[in-house]
């Protein structure tokens, strides 16, 4: 997931959208945020309308840090939320789009014409040496985040540049202006992004990263999510 830094806020995460019976399913749901860790829904339930993202998978980089650093991440900004119970998220990744929606006749036109934008595209090496406190659009929950390092974002940016070029093709919105590209890998209800417990325990974090060189992984594959169905792309 990525997020514009002009608005300083995240698009609609997908594990909160593609959930089954939801925007992305058949058929109409009624939202129930207790049954989601108290998530609510952005977009409406409607049948026939598939919530549609694209992303690199980045499980690789939880390998790199071990389950044990994430742990001690995910208790320490426990505690400077207050008591507030911080989870992980699902399945991280590198976010492409903001998430959009997509009629059911539309899924075969759109992911031929991402194939397309992306037939000659490169594995791209991310590197992420930053922990940052990001809400999403409405404000609901905030992510922390891993940011790509500077030197890393313009490869990724290429790929975002491409997915915008498919979006265009069947005027959905392309990416926000000036992306702060990231890997977010827990999160919590509620705005936390001024926070200055939370804040001076992400700067301290964020200096043990830099200082070590940060973190990465290779991105060599683009996923595009509409809905429950899932159409990969591998990168050369």
């Amino acid at each position: 997931m990525s997020f514009s830094s002009s608005s300083g806020r995240l698009p609609v995460p997908q594990d909160l959208l593609a959930m089954p019976g939801g925007v992305g399913g058949a058929s109409a749901a009624a939202d129930d945020p207790l049954a989601h860790q108290g998530r609510t829904r952005s977009f409406p339930a409607e049948r026939g309308q598939w919530a549609t993202s694209v992303h690199c998978p980045a499980g690789e980089l939880l390998d790199e840090l071990g389950e044990h650093r994430v742990e001690s991440w995910r208790s320490a900004l426990s505690a400077a939320c207050h008591g507030a119970e911080v989870h992980p998220v699902d399945s991280p990744h590198l976010s492409l789009s903001r998430t959009v929606i997509l009629r059911h006749h539309q899924i075969a036109a759109y992911t031929d014409a991402l194939r397309s934008k992306l037939a000659d595209s490169a594995c791209c090496p991310v590197v992420a040496d930053k922990l940052i406190a990001l809400p999403n659009d409405d404000c609901t929950r905030t992510f922390f985040a891993l940011r790509l390092a500077e030197h890393s974002a313009p490869a990724c940016e290429q790929l975002v540049a491409r997915v915008d070029s498919a979006m265009s093709l069947f005027g959905l919105p392309v990416y926000y202006d000036q992306p702060q590209l990231h890997v977010s890998l827990l999160w919590t209800l509620g705005d936390r992004s001024q926070d200055r417990s939370v804040q001076r325990l992400l700067d301290d974090i964020s200096g043990d990263l830099a200082s070590s060189g940060g973190v990465g992984f290779l991105a060599d594959q683009v996923v595009c999510r509409s809905g429950n169905k899932e159409f990969m792309f591998s990168l050369s």
